[in-house]
């Protein structure tokens, strides 16, 4: 691959086609709805791990992997904090899968505007900037969240949230529309991997999918010409296919008893684990109270 999301992004001035947006973000959801569909969710969904090449994305680091299935709580400081969803912030890790949309809609924000959405310092800060666009949620839900937090107590005051509508005045509607259902404060009420792909903002790309390709003129010449269901055709390509075999001049016979030689095969490559697109290694630091930074120099105080 030639970079990852957040090189892309880097330096960049003016904002990118929407359409080419549109184009990663749909092959970002497709990754994450193959992934749940298996029961596996990412769990560190950042810019640093899609991986992109021309018009191709990948989603790399699978080390955070965790079951859908597995039984809460989880590792409560998980994925890093400007993509954690709030009930990773505000709970002792009773979260799913959904914690992966909100992730691809704060990357999903950041893609468009260039600057991240919810660029916490610490965990507090973090909640306070998320409450400030999207508004306190209910008490009922807090009260939810409390019941599954010893680590803190909440009291939050009221806040109604700027919302993050405003700072993307220059793309559609489909897309904020989408954007607030994957920012769903309460993950009840979030959008699912599969939702996503058959919201209306993707329609023009699911009947790309849905288009037949031609098979190729390689394919479609005299030696192939028959289709099955006309004999004269058939029988055609095959006098075709005899008469280009009579050109061939017949090679003389072979004297002697045969030489038979063994080559012995190279031994087989090993898996690389260094490989970090594919595996992640855990890093010093990563305790409570520790600040993270990216190997592209993010700093992300990720454990604090």
């Amino acid at each position: 691959m030639d970079m990852n999301l957040y090189e892309w992004m880097k330096g960049r001035k003016h904002h990118f086609p929407e359409a080419k947006v549109k184009n990663y973000v749909y092959q970002l959801m497709k990754a994450l709805d193959h992934m749940h569909k298996n029961g596996v969710f990412h769990r560190d969904i950042k810019p640093e791990n899609v991986l992109l090449a021309e018009d191709m994305l990948k989603l790399a680091d699978f080390g955070s992997c965790r079951g859908i299935y597995s039984k809460q709580p989880f590792t409560e400081y998980i994925s890093t904090r400007w993509y954690r969803a709030p009930e990773c912030l505000l709970t002792d890790g009773y979260y799913n899968y959904k914690m992966d949309i909100w992730g691809v809609g704060c990357v999903f924000f950041e893609i468009l505007t260039f600057v991240p959405l919810f660029p916490g310092q610490n965990e507090l800060d973090q909640i306070n900037k998320v409450h400030n666009i999207l508004g306190t949620p209910p008490p009922d839900l807090l009260a939810k969240f409390q019941a599954q937090a010893t680590h803190m107590t909440f009291n939050f005051p009221p806040t109604e949230g700027s919302g993050f509508e405003r700072m993307l005045t220059h793309v559609s509607v489909e897309a904020r529309v989408l954007i607030k259902k994957m920012l769903a404060y309460n993950p009840d009420d979030r959008i699912t991997a599969r939702q996503v792909l058959k919201d209306a903002y993707f329609a023009d790309l699911r009947e790309m999918e849905q288009v037949k390709i031609a098979p190729s003129p390689a394919l479609t010449g005299k030696m192939y010409s028959g289709d099955g269901d006309n004999p004269s055709s058939n029988e055609d390509s095959m006098r075709t296919s005899e008469a280009a075999r009579e050109e061939i001049p017949s090679l003389p016979p072979i004297k002697g008893k045969p030489v038979v030689s063994r080559k012995l095969l190279p031994p087989a490559i090993p898996h690389n684990p260094s490989n970090k697109s594919i595996t992640m290694e855990m890093k010093a630091g990563q305790k409570r109270g520790k600040n993270y930074v990216s190997p592209y120099g993010r700093k992300f105080y990720k454990n604090s």
